[in-house]
Protein backbone atom coordinates (compact mmCIF):
# COMPACT_ATOMS: atom_id res chain seq x y z
CA UNK A 1 0.00 0.00 0.00
CA UNK A 2 1.45 3.34 -1.02
CA UNK A 3 1.36 5.77 1.88
CA UNK A 4 1.68 8.83 -0.35
CA UNK A 5 -1.83 8.11 -1.70
CA UNK A 6 -3.20 9.48 1.59
CA UNK A 7 -2.23 12.91 0.31
CA UNK A 8 -3.15 12.48 -3.34
CA UNK A 9 -6.02 9.98 -3.19
CA UNK A 10 -8.46 12.91 -3.19
CA UNK A 11 -9.25 12.40 -6.85
CA UNK A 12 -8.15 8.94 -7.81
CA UNK A 13 -9.18 6.37 -5.17
CA UNK A 14 -6.70 3.93 -6.65
CA UNK A 15 -4.29 2.02 -4.41
CA UNK A 16 -2.13 -0.02 -6.74
CA UNK A 17 0.45 1.66 -8.97
CA UNK A 18 2.23 0.33 -12.06
CA UNK A 19 5.88 1.33 -12.42
CA UNK A 20 6.98 3.56 -15.30
CA UNK A 21 10.26 5.17 -16.37
CA UNK A 22 11.17 8.63 -17.57
CA UNK A 23 12.75 8.45 -21.04
CA UNK A 24 16.00 10.27 -21.88
CA UNK A 25 15.32 13.85 -22.97
CA UNK A 26 16.88 15.31 -26.10
CA UNK A 27 17.97 18.96 -26.15
CA UNK A 28 16.31 19.64 -29.50
CA UNK A 29 12.93 18.61 -28.04
CA UNK A 30 12.84 21.23 -25.30
CA UNK A 31 10.93 24.43 -24.96
CA UNK A 32 13.17 27.52 -24.58
CA UNK A 33 11.72 28.32 -21.16
CA UNK A 34 11.24 24.75 -19.96
CA UNK A 35 14.24 24.35 -17.66
CA UNK A 36 12.97 24.22 -14.08
CA UNK A 37 14.24 23.10 -10.71
CA UNK A 38 13.07 19.78 -9.29
CA UNK A 39 13.40 18.35 -5.78
CA UNK A 40 14.57 14.74 -5.82
CA UNK A 41 14.57 12.27 -2.89
CA UNK A 42 17.98 11.18 -1.66
CA UNK A 43 17.39 7.68 -3.06
CA UNK A 44 17.55 9.20 -6.53
CA UNK A 45 20.59 11.38 -5.96
CA UNK A 46 22.68 9.20 -3.67
CA UNK A 47 23.00 12.09 -1.18
CA UNK A 48 21.45 12.67 2.21
CA UNK A 49 18.17 14.56 2.41
CA UNK A 50 16.52 16.19 -0.59
CA UNK A 51 18.49 17.64 -3.49
CA UNK A 52 17.42 20.39 -5.88
CA UNK A 53 18.58 19.84 -9.46
CA UNK A 54 17.82 21.50 -12.79
CA UNK A 55 15.82 19.38 -15.24
CA UNK A 56 14.55 20.24 -18.69
CA UNK A 57 10.90 19.45 -19.33
CA UNK A 58 10.04 17.65 -22.56
CA UNK A 59 8.22 19.46 -25.31
CA UNK A 60 4.71 18.03 -25.31
CA UNK A 61 4.55 17.24 -29.04
CA UNK A 62 7.93 15.50 -29.07
CA UNK A 63 6.62 12.65 -26.92
CA UNK A 64 3.63 11.76 -29.12
CA UNK A 65 4.19 9.35 -31.99
CA UNK A 66 3.03 10.96 -35.28
CA UNK A 67 -0.03 8.73 -35.49
CA UNK A 68 -1.26 10.08 -32.15
CA UNK A 69 -0.76 13.78 -32.77
CA UNK A 70 -3.88 15.90 -32.84
CA UNK A 71 -4.17 18.28 -35.81
CA UNK A 72 -3.97 21.97 -34.98
CA UNK A 73 -7.56 22.53 -36.03
CA UNK A 74 -8.64 20.37 -33.08
CA UNK A 75 -7.24 22.88 -30.60
CA UNK A 76 -10.01 23.76 -28.17
CA UNK A 77 -11.58 27.17 -28.46
CA UNK A 78 -12.23 27.33 -24.70
CA UNK A 79 -9.28 25.88 -22.82
CA UNK A 80 -8.63 29.01 -20.74
CA UNK A 81 -10.45 30.20 -17.64
CA UNK A 82 -9.84 32.48 -14.67
CA UNK A 83 -10.48 31.29 -11.12
CA UNK A 84 -10.35 34.10 -8.54
CA UNK A 85 -9.38 33.16 -4.98
CA UNK A 86 -7.47 34.30 -1.88
CA UNK A 87 -6.73 30.80 -0.60
CA UNK A 88 -3.03 30.16 -1.30
CA UNK A 89 0.16 31.77 -2.60
CA UNK A 90 3.83 31.12 -3.35
CA UNK A 91 5.76 30.11 -0.24
CA UNK A 92 2.92 28.29 1.47
CA UNK A 93 4.03 25.11 3.26
CA UNK A 94 1.77 22.73 5.18
CA UNK A 95 3.29 20.07 7.45
CA UNK A 96 1.32 16.97 8.49
CA UNK A 97 1.79 14.12 10.95
CA UNK A 98 0.88 10.80 9.33
CA UNK A 99 -0.57 7.97 11.45
CA UNK A 100 -1.49 4.44 10.49
CA UNK A 101 -3.92 3.24 13.13
CA UNK A 102 -2.30 4.09 16.49
CA UNK A 103 1.22 4.25 15.02
CA UNK A 104 2.97 7.47 13.99
CA UNK A 105 4.07 6.62 10.46
CA UNK A 106 5.88 9.78 9.37
CA UNK A 107 5.62 13.32 8.07
CA UNK A 108 4.13 14.82 4.91
CA UNK A 109 4.58 18.28 3.41
CA UNK A 110 2.61 20.23 0.83
CA UNK A 111 4.32 23.32 -0.56
CA UNK A 112 4.00 25.89 -3.34
CA UNK A 113 7.63 26.37 -4.32
CA UNK A 114 7.49 28.92 -7.12
CA UNK A 115 5.77 30.25 -10.20
CA UNK A 116 7.52 29.04 -13.35
CA UNK A 117 6.57 28.60 -17.02
CA UNK A 118 5.17 25.63 -18.93
CA UNK A 119 4.56 26.01 -22.67
CA UNK A 120 4.35 29.78 -22.20
CA UNK A 121 1.84 29.62 -19.33
CA UNK A 122 2.58 30.76 -15.75
CA UNK A 123 2.21 27.74 -13.43
CA UNK A 124 2.50 27.05 -9.73
CA UNK A 125 5.17 24.48 -8.89
CA UNK A 126 3.45 22.42 -6.19
CA UNK A 127 5.38 19.68 -4.41
CA UNK A 128 4.31 17.05 -1.90
CA UNK A 129 6.78 14.91 0.01
CA UNK A 130 6.24 12.13 2.49
CA UNK A 131 8.81 10.29 4.57
CA UNK A 132 8.31 7.62 7.19
CA UNK A 133 9.56 8.11 10.75
CA UNK A 134 12.65 6.19 11.81
CA UNK A 135 10.64 3.73 13.92
CA UNK A 136 8.06 3.01 11.22
CA UNK A 137 10.82 2.74 8.58
CA UNK A 138 11.95 -0.46 10.25
CA UNK A 139 8.60 -1.92 9.18
CA UNK A 140 8.15 -0.12 5.85
CA UNK A 141 10.23 2.78 4.52
CA UNK A 142 8.75 5.50 2.32
CA UNK A 143 10.40 8.52 0.67
CA UNK A 144 8.04 9.91 -1.97
CA UNK A 145 7.85 13.09 -4.00
CA UNK A 146 4.98 14.24 -6.22
CA UNK A 147 5.29 17.44 -8.27
CA UNK A 148 2.56 19.23 -10.21
CA UNK A 149 2.56 22.29 -12.48
CA UNK A 150 -0.77 24.06 -12.04
CA UNK A 151 -2.09 26.88 -14.20
CA UNK A 152 -1.98 30.10 -12.15
CA UNK A 153 -5.09 31.59 -13.75
CA UNK A 154 -7.29 28.53 -14.24
CA UNK A 155 -6.12 26.19 -11.41
CA UNK A 156 -5.84 23.09 -13.61
CA UNK A 157 -2.94 20.77 -14.31
CA UNK A 158 -0.39 20.87 -17.13
CA UNK A 159 2.09 18.32 -15.77
CA UNK A 160 2.46 15.77 -12.97
CA UNK A 161 5.50 13.72 -12.01
CA UNK A 162 5.91 11.13 -9.26
CA UNK A 163 9.08 9.73 -7.69
CA UNK A 164 8.06 6.88 -5.40
CA UNK A 165 10.39 5.00 -3.06
CA UNK A 166 8.22 2.65 -0.98
CA UNK A 167 9.83 -0.44 0.51
CA UNK A 168 11.20 -2.39 -2.43
CA UNK A 169 8.94 -0.53 -4.84
CA UNK A 170 10.55 2.23 -6.95
CA UNK A 171 8.77 4.19 -9.67
CA UNK A 172 9.36 7.39 -11.63
CA UNK A 173 6.62 8.54 -13.98
CA UNK A 174 5.11 11.66 -15.52
CA UNK A 175 2.05 12.83 -17.44
CA UNK A 176 1.73 15.91 -19.65
CA UNK A 177 -1.80 17.29 -19.87
CA UNK A 178 -2.19 19.15 -23.16
CA UNK A 179 -5.25 21.14 -22.17
CA UNK A 180 -5.23 22.99 -25.50
CA UNK A 181 -5.85 19.82 -27.52
CA UNK A 182 -7.61 17.69 -24.91
CA UNK A 183 -4.89 15.02 -24.65
CA UNK A 184 -2.82 13.55 -21.83
CA UNK A 185 0.28 11.54 -22.62
CA UNK A 186 3.43 9.99 -21.27
CA UNK A 187 6.08 7.85 -22.92
CA UNK A 188 3.69 4.90 -23.28
CA UNK A 189 0.18 6.08 -24.00
CA UNK A 190 -2.15 8.91 -25.03
CA UNK A 191 -5.70 9.44 -23.76
CA UNK A 192 -8.37 12.07 -24.37
CA UNK A 193 -9.19 14.29 -21.39
CA UNK A 194 -12.04 16.60 -20.44
CA UNK A 195 -11.49 20.37 -20.24
CA UNK A 196 -9.63 21.51 -17.09
CA UNK A 197 -8.69 17.99 -16.01
CA UNK A 198 -6.90 17.84 -12.66
CA UNK A 199 -4.12 15.62 -11.37
CA UNK A 200 -3.89 14.12 -7.89
CA UNK A 201 -2.28 17.28 -6.44
CA UNK A 202 -3.90 20.06 -8.43
CA UNK A 203 -7.40 18.93 -7.43
CA UNK A 204 -6.64 19.78 -3.79
CA UNK A 205 -5.88 23.38 -4.76
CA UNK A 206 -8.84 23.54 -7.11
CA UNK A 207 -11.14 22.58 -4.22
CA UNK A 208 -9.47 25.25 -2.08
CA UNK A 209 -10.07 27.86 -4.79
CA UNK A 210 -13.83 27.24 -4.76
CA UNK A 211 -16.57 28.71 -2.63
CA UNK A 212 -17.63 26.02 -0.14
CA UNK A 213 -21.03 25.63 1.50
CA UNK A 214 -23.10 22.86 3.03
CA UNK A 215 -24.71 20.64 0.40
CA UNK A 216 -22.62 21.88 -2.51
CA UNK A 217 -21.23 19.39 -5.05
CA UNK A 218 -18.14 20.35 -7.08
CA UNK A 219 -17.75 18.39 -10.31
CA UNK A 220 -14.35 17.86 -11.84
CA UNK A 221 -12.33 15.38 -13.88
CA UNK A 222 -9.15 13.74 -12.67
CA UNK A 223 -6.34 11.71 -14.20
CA UNK A 224 -4.03 9.34 -12.33
CA UNK A 225 -1.62 6.86 -13.88
CA UNK A 226 -3.23 7.53 -17.31
CA UNK A 227 -6.69 6.57 -16.03
CA UNK A 228 -9.54 9.10 -16.04
CA UNK A 229 -11.88 9.54 -13.09
CA UNK A 230 -15.03 11.70 -13.05
CA UNK A 231 -15.29 13.00 -9.49
CA UNK A 232 -18.06 14.69 -7.51
CA UNK A 233 -16.74 16.48 -4.42
CA UNK A 234 -19.45 16.60 -1.73
CA UNK A 235 -19.32 19.42 0.84
CA UNK A 236 -20.94 18.86 4.25
CA UNK A 237 -21.74 21.17 7.16
CA UNK A 238 -18.99 22.67 9.25
CA UNK A 239 -17.60 21.17 12.46
CA UNK A 240 -14.82 22.23 14.82
CA UNK A 241 -11.53 20.28 14.61
CA UNK A 242 -8.56 20.52 16.98
CA UNK A 243 -5.09 19.53 15.74
CA UNK A 244 -1.54 20.49 16.74
CA UNK A 245 -1.63 23.49 14.36
CA UNK A 246 -4.67 24.90 16.17
CA UNK A 247 -8.45 24.74 16.35
CA UNK A 248 -10.46 25.26 13.17
CA UNK A 249 -14.06 25.36 12.04
CA UNK A 250 -14.06 22.98 9.07
CA UNK A 251 -16.15 21.77 6.18
CA UNK A 252 -16.13 18.03 5.65
CA UNK A 253 -15.22 17.21 2.05
CA UNK A 254 -15.72 13.79 0.46
CA UNK A 255 -14.72 13.02 -3.14
CA UNK A 256 -16.83 10.30 -4.76
CA UNK A 257 -16.95 8.73 -8.18
CA UNK A 258 -19.69 10.30 -10.26
CA UNK A 259 -22.88 8.19 -10.46
CA UNK A 260 -22.70 5.89 -13.47
CA UNK A 261 -18.92 5.48 -13.36
CA UNK A 262 -18.29 1.76 -13.65
CA UNK A 263 -15.70 1.27 -10.93
CA UNK A 264 -15.95 0.60 -7.21
CA UNK A 265 -13.55 2.53 -4.96
CA UNK A 266 -11.27 0.40 -2.78
CA UNK A 267 -11.34 2.90 0.06
CA UNK A 268 -13.10 5.96 1.39
CA UNK A 269 -11.45 9.31 1.84
CA UNK A 270 -12.62 12.22 4.02
CA UNK A 271 -11.06 15.67 4.17
CA UNK A 272 -11.65 18.49 6.62
CA UNK A 273 -10.98 21.97 5.17
CA UNK A 274 -10.92 25.13 7.25
CA UNK A 275 -14.05 27.25 6.94
CA UNK A 276 -12.19 30.48 6.19
CA UNK A 277 -10.60 32.25 3.25
CA UNK A 278 -7.52 29.95 3.26
CA UNK A 279 -9.43 26.63 3.15
CA UNK A 280 -6.48 24.77 4.65
CA UNK A 281 -6.64 20.95 4.57
CA UNK A 282 -6.69 20.27 8.32
CA UNK A 283 -7.31 16.52 8.51
CA UNK A 284 -7.32 13.77 5.89
CA UNK A 285 -8.54 10.26 6.71
CA UNK A 286 -8.36 7.35 4.28
CA UNK A 287 -10.44 4.36 5.39
CA UNK A 288 -9.32 1.02 3.97
CA UNK A 289 -10.44 -2.58 4.55
CA UNK A 290 -7.29 -3.26 6.61
CA UNK A 291 -7.09 0.00 8.60
CA UNK A 292 -7.17 3.78 8.39
CA UNK A 293 -4.53 6.34 7.50
CA UNK A 294 -4.79 9.76 9.15
CA UNK A 295 -2.97 13.00 8.36
CA UNK A 296 -3.33 16.01 10.65
CA UNK A 297 -1.91 19.50 10.19
CA UNK A 298 1.00 20.15 12.54
CA UNK A 299 2.19 23.54 11.30
CA UNK A 300 1.87 25.96 8.41
CA UNK A 301 3.84 28.90 7.05
CA UNK A 302 3.70 31.34 4.15
CA UNK A 303 -0.10 31.26 4.00
CA UNK A 304 -2.25 34.08 2.67
CA UNK A 305 -3.54 36.71 5.13
CA UNK A 306 -6.80 35.63 6.72
CA UNK A 307 -9.72 37.58 5.27
CA UNK A 308 -12.57 38.27 7.67
CA UNK A 309 -15.94 37.86 6.04
CA UNK A 310 -18.51 40.62 6.42
CA UNK A 311 -22.13 39.46 6.27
Amino acid sequence: MHISRALTIVASFYLTILAGTIPPLQAQNLLPDSSVQVILPDTLSGNEGLVRVRVALPLADSLIPPRRRSPLDLTRAHWKRTVSHDSFQIGEELVYKVKFGPLTAGEARLSIRSITQFDGRPVYEIVSTIQTASGFSRIYQVKDLVRSLVDVDGIFSWYIEEHLREGRYNADRWIILNQKEGLAYNDRDTVAIAPFTQDVLSIIYFIRSQSLQDGKIIQTENIANMKRYPVDVHISQSERIRVKAGEFDCFQVEPRYRPGFQQTPKGRMELWVSNDSRKLPIRIITRLPFGSLKMELESFSGVTPLITRTD
